[in-house]
């Protein structure tokens, strides 16, 4: 973030390249916050102060942009996550906005939800989103501390990870692998907690400060 640049490693962590310097230009950055890779291999990256969008390929090689300050569709106040669907769309959470706007691969509006709250499809401080490979979105709310389910379009399914025994603080981003598992960042107390997928509800798992995980 502070480097403004994007770093890539070999599975094993093994550094292979990175790109990206401060600055308001194509490929540049000022505190870049959320990425997300498609399928084709495309990477995009949200450069909030700048109000965008940027596109490029796993080289860094810079494809495209898009965004610009406001509230209207298209444009943004503070872009934070952003996610692929597997359909290729591209989903970015606003955390001033308190919404989700999600877009063709590339940049063309296609729709939003959300707005600011603490009911269904509500926010109050989004900052991590994630499409799952069952086509189901995850909106991380920092503010409420809590992880929202919905249909692409925005439809309310579930809000998890706010009461209990594995009640978040401050999360940050989540993640689901092919069985759906939730992996949440949960950063207030520094731990990923997982979440395991059941009918209707999600159920909470642990990975208490990265060391187990209790099925």
């Amino acid at each position: 973030k502070r480097n403004n640049r994007v770093q890539y490693f070999t599975p094993n962590g093994s550094f292979l390249g990175k790109w990206g310097k401060r600055g308001g230009g194509d490929g540049e950055f000022k505190f870049p916050f959320g990425i997300a890779i498609s399928s084709d291999y495309r990477v995009y990256v949200t450069d909030p102060y700048h109000y965008r969008i940027q596109r490029f390929l796993k080289s860094g090689s810079f494809l495209s942009k898009w965004g610009t300050y406001g509230s209207g569709n298209g444009q943004f106040n503070f872009p934070e996550g952003v996610a692929t669907a597997p359909s290729g769309n591209v989903y970015v959470v606003d955390y001033m906005r308190c919404d989700v706007q999600y877009f063709t691969r590339t940049g063309s509006f296609l729709g939003k939800f959300g707005r600011k709250g603490g009911g269904p499809c509500e926010f109050s401080g989004p900052t991590g989103v994630h499409v799952a490979p069952n086509n189901e979105v995850f909106v991380v709310d920092c503010e409420c501390n809590d992880v929202e389910r919905l249909t692409l379009k925005g439809r309310p399914l579930q809000i998890f990870g706010d009461t209990g025994k594995y009640k978040l603080f401050w999360p940050s981003n989540a993640y689901t692998g092919p069985d759906l598992r939730c992996f949440v960042v949960d950063g207030g107390y520094n731990r990923i907690q997982v979440f395991k997928r059941s009918k209707p509800a999600v159920e909470p798992a642990s990975l208490g400060k990265v060391k187990a995980l209790f099925n």
